[in-house]
């Protein structure tokens, strides 16, 4: 389901990685210095999410930041 508030908020995954970093205000998550990723799952009732992650030297993400877009 899509987030709409616009709050900041932190999730592990259950073994611990990758953590997640929902950044609530777009003109924060702007200021990450990483490349952006967009997803639009709204067919699928997942939502529209833009992502951005740090990953590990084998590409798996460690750290991904998260702004979800309303819908």
């Amino acid at each position: 389901m899509a987030r709409t508030k616009r709050t900041d908020a932190v999730d592990v995954s259950p073994n611990g990685i990758p953590v997640y970093v929902v950044i609530g205000e777009r003109e924060k998550f702007d200021t990450i210095a990483l490349p952006v990723f967009e997803f639009d799952n709204r067919a699928e009732s997942r939502g529209h999410v833009l992502t951005k992650s740090v990953d590990d030297p084998d590409g798996i993400p460690i750290i991904v930041f998260q702004h979800w877009l309303e819908e």
